[in-house]
């Protein structure tokens, strides 16, 4: 620099604006330090022109002109009176300045000054000291920084750790310890705090660095990783020590999740400790679940370590249930068990989207169901219980012919489940057919089915018969060689109709004479009219048809086969309904007798009192069975579940079964017998009711008409009376004890009688009744005296 650019710096510190002022200094601090010569003229007039500036009020002006000083001047005396002014200097970074001068001289002070600026108010102070602390490995200040410890925060913090550290402070181990595993202090703390007990080493730590295994941190968990594998060969020892089963989740979860492998520790911990291993895994299997954080209290541990002791260590098969609560295998078995006995299947793919099943895979699922004692397996995802499963293979070995929908509905899966799984195990040939109405059917079922009506009608319509039994897609031919194979006959061709050979024999000698009655036990069988029938007979026999102007035979035999097709379809057969039908509702006064006089002898059933319908008695015996325990019928629901017209079942209860009620309020029909039910049960509990309460259960509200049914029925049943003012019903026996109470009072016993109203108005009965029980009472020497039109005499 030359001499005028010093003069100008020089001429710099004059100026009122402090960054001139800064700069001239930092410039002219670059001269001594390009012209350390003391002795030069211009060095001095610059120190000189510096000193003052070391009390600037200006805390960066007087932080450069002592920085600059520091570094020029060496007399010891005016350095001494420097740095003690920047050691008490109120700037924090004029105080760090002279501790790092200080630290750089290697000065006597060096230690006392640091020592002491470890409490300065100032952080940067406080930091500085610490570094030098470190640095210097300066002795004695232990406990100074335990109690710094506890106040300072961040990057000091930290710095104080590594000094512990660094000094190996054995009295700073279990403060530093706290700190590692305290995850409400920061990462990097923790992580200080590890690195610095690392450093120390020691059995000690051992411990501590395994519960840190299961520490969130990933850093925090690899670094106690990392100092366990130095000194893996202590871990057992220290393990064994403390009884602990869940440290070796510890290890293994390390194992797992950072880059140290402990396998063979985890190992020999396993095989030394086997006996805790294995009756901490007999309690648990002994339960059906059990809460996670309950055995983590238990074992005082941590909640990730148990599950991993739970899962890897003791190999249970758990299944979350929920906040932290497992079922165990012993669990799961008893679930399932109770699945198959409630619904007497199981199908573990449709299991599998059930809570808890939907967290277990099938193979573990299989496996368990197949330990169940009452389970027969399908194949390896289907299981029925042993006694379902025999009983449809037999059935089906007898009869060749399985329901699917009653299946379904037993083994509560679907039809297309059975199909796929359950028909190859019953039916290994794989020859069967399957209907419209989801039966599955066998040749053995066809044979006999064919046999039956051969049997009985001597005439069988391959469509017809394919219709009845639900319309499975069977070929023609294959029933025909069944047929043929079978039976003796003759062929209608055209129309697929089979004709036995003695009927077909008959028929021939008389095809001269055949008309409609002649065939109309025939015609029902096929659902076929008799111009259809007779018209496929002349192609085989001489038979001559004899037909109306337009064409057609229209007799009242032509109506039979759909009659017949009515009832046997439906059940029953309105005879307004079908004569509409057929076109012949005009002539229904002169038709409707022989349609009744028809039906009757061919079917067995009952009509309505008005002769509109029939009702065949299979459907009669349906509705019966479906009534028969019931007090009280929802005609709309059991309509629907009986696939009929609500009105048809109504007109069979109450005008074919004569079934006695009536419909209450919440459209129940509600039966005699379903009163009484009601009655009996209110008499279980006591003697005697009103009649409103009655009216109540029985849903009855504001009907005099119906309220009159249930009076009738309490009037004819012989153990019920009704009160004298008919809101009470009392039992034949509470009625004898409320009238020999109150005869026997001691204020009646010195009366010579009792008027009939007296007695009636205290005992609530009417007066019909009381002579009655008086008479009973008297016969049976229950009370004394005599009955008379007045009252009862004593």
């Amino acid at each position: 620099m030359s001499e005028d650019a010093v003069l100008n710096n020089l001429k710099g510190l004059k100026s009122k604006d402090n960054d001139i002022r800064w700069t001239s200094i930092n410039n002219l601090r670059k001269y001594l330090q390009a012209n350390p010569n003391p002795t030069d003229f211009r060095f001095r007039m610059i120190v000189k022109s510096l000193l003052p500036f070391t009390k600037a009020p200006e805390d960066n002006i007087r932080e450069n002109a002592l920085g600059t000083l520091l570094e020029a001047i060496e007399d010891s005396k005016s350095v001494g009176s420097l740095v003690n002014s920047a050691l008490s200097d109120p700037s924090p970074g004029i105080r760090s300045l002279a501790l790092e001068w200080l630290n750089d001289k290697n000065h006597p002070q060096l230690k006392t000054q640091a020592i002491k600026a470890l409490s300065d108010p100032a952080e940067v102070v406080r930091k500085t000291a610490m570094d030098i602390v470190v640095a210097r490995q300066i002795e004695g200040v232990e406990t100074q920084l335990l109690r710094l410890l506890e106040s300072e925060s961040g990057g000091l913090r930290r710095a104080i750790i590594y000094a512990l550290g660094k000094m190996k402070t054995p009295r700073a181990i279990s403060t530093l310890i706290e700190i590692m595993r305290n995850p409400d202090y920061d990462d990097w703390t923790r992580n200080q705090a590890g690195s610095a007990l690392e450093h120390m080493g020691g059995r000690e730590l051992i411990g501590p660095f395994i519960e840190n295994l299961i520490d969130p941190n990933d850093y925090v968990r690899e670094s106690a990783a990392a100092f366990l594998s130095k000194n893996e060969q202590e871990i057992v020892s220290v393990v064994m020590s403390t009884g602990r089963v869940d440290l070796i989740a510890f290890l293994q979860y390390a194992t797992d999740t950072t880059k140290q492998n402990f396998d063979s520790t985890i190992s020999t911990l396993t095989t030394q400790m086997s006996f805790a291993i294995k009756d901490l895994q007999t309690r648990l299997l002994a339960k059906d679940k059990f809460d996670l954080s309950e055995l983590t209290a238990e074992l005082q541990s941590n909640i990730v370590a148990v599950k991993v002791l739970t899962e890897k260590i003791l190999a249970l098969r758990l299944i979350p249930l929920s906040n932290n609560t497992y079922l165990t295998e012993t669990g799961l078995k008893r679930l399932l068990t109770a699945e198959l006995e409630e619904k007497r299947s199981i199908y573990i793919p449709t299991l599998r989207h059930e809570d808890p099943f939907n967290q277990l895979t099938p193979e573990i699922l299989e496996e368990v169901i197949s330990t169940i004692s009452n389970s027969h397996r399908i194949n390896s995802e289907f299981f029925l219980t042993n006694e379902v499963f025999s009983r449809i293979s037999s059935e089906f070995q007898n009869t060749g012919i399985l329901n699917l929908i009653t299946i379904t509905e037993e083994i509560h899966q679907s039809t297309e489940l059975i199909s796929r799984e359950l028909i190859p195990v019953l039916n290994p040939s794989n020859e069967g057919w399957y209907n419209s109405h989801n039966e599955y059917m066998t040749k053995k079922f066809l044979q006999s089915k064919l046999e039956q009506q051969i049997n009985r009608d001597s005439i069988i319509s391959l469509d017809n018969f394919l219709t009845q039994i639900g319309n499975p897609k069977i070929k023609f031919s294959f029933l025909k060689e069944i047929i043929e194979d079978q039976f003796q006959g003759s062929w209608l061709e055209d129309i697929k109709v089979f004709l036995e050979m003695t009927e077909f024999q008959k028929l021939r000698d008389d095809s001269a004479g055949i008309d409609e009655s002649r065939v109309s036990h025939l015609l029902p069988q096929i659902s076929m009219d008799f111009p259809m029938f007779l018209q496929s007979l002349q192609k085989i026999l001489d038979i001559k048809t004899y037909q109306t102007r337009d064409g057609q035979l229209i007799t009242l035999e032509n109506l039979h086969p759909q009659l017949q097709q009515h009832i046997i379809g439906k059940g029953y057969l309105s005879i307004p309904e079908f004569l509409r039908e057929v076109k012949l509702d005009k002539m229904a006064n002169l038709i409707k007798p022989v349609i009744l006089d028809y039906i009757t002898q061919e079917f067995s059933g009952s009509t309505t009192p008005d002769s509109n319908y029939f009702f065949a008695e299979d459907l009669i015996d349906d509705v019966t069975n479906e009534i028969e325990a019931k007090t009280r019928i929802n005609f709309k629901v059991l309509a629907f579940k009986m696939d009929l017209a609500e009105d048809i079942l109504t007109l069979i209860v109450t005008q074919i079964l004569f079934v006695r009620g009536f419909t209450n309020s919440i459209g129940e029909f509600v039966t005699e017998k379903g009163i009484d039910q009601e009655i009996q049960g209110i008499l279980e509990f006591r003697e005697e009711f009103t009649l409103q309460e009655l009216l109540e259960i029985l849903e009855i509200i504001k009907d005099k008409k119906k309220e009159l049914i249930v009076r009738d029925l309490i009037s004819d049943d012989n153990n019920l009376l009704i009160s004298q003012d008919k809101e009470v019903v009392i039992t034949q026996k509470g009625a004898l004890n409320k009238v020999i109470h109150y005869i026997k009072q001691p204020a009646q016993q010195t009366r010579e009688m009792i008027p009939w109203e007296e007695i009636s108005h205290e005992t609530n009965i009417s007066k019909v009744d009381l002579r009655a029980i008086l008479d009973s009472l008297i016969q049976n020497n229950l009370l004394p005296g005599t009955i008379a039109n007045q009252g009862y005499y004593l």
